[in-house]
């Protein structure tokens, strides 16, 4: 029988809400082992954002766990340029969320 694979689309980079400015690593570490148990392959995991840690700080946590972790970066469409989509991507980007956008997601 082949072995199941789990993709979870849509995995929360953790944030401590009661101290939002502690180190993250150790939520990214304990999120990664909770995932492996639960039998996830692979997992997108939505970074930056109005709520998240930089940009900067997520992908280099992220990375430490390759074989689990595809970083998506979450963006607001109104204030995203080219140029920092560009740089998202050159640092490891290979995703896109958008929530929460000011117009109706099929404004044309």
């Amino acid at each position: 029988m082949a072995q199941r694979k789990i993709f979870d689309i849509h995995m929360h980079f953790p944030r401590n809400w009661d101290k939002p400015d502690a180190d993250p690593a150790p939520l990214v570490e304990n999120l990664y082992r909770h995932a492996k148990e639960a039998g996830i392959t692979r997992a997108n995991l939505l970074c930056g954002g109005r709520f998240g840690r930089p940009y900067e700080e997520s992908i280099a946590l992220a990375q430490k766990h390759d074989d689990l972790f595809i970083p998506t970066a979450m963006i607001d469409p109104e204030v995203m340029t080219r140029e920092k989509l560009r740089e998202l991507k050159s640092m490891g980007y290979r995703g896109l969320k958008m929530i929460g956008v000011r117009r109706d997601y099929d404004d044309e």
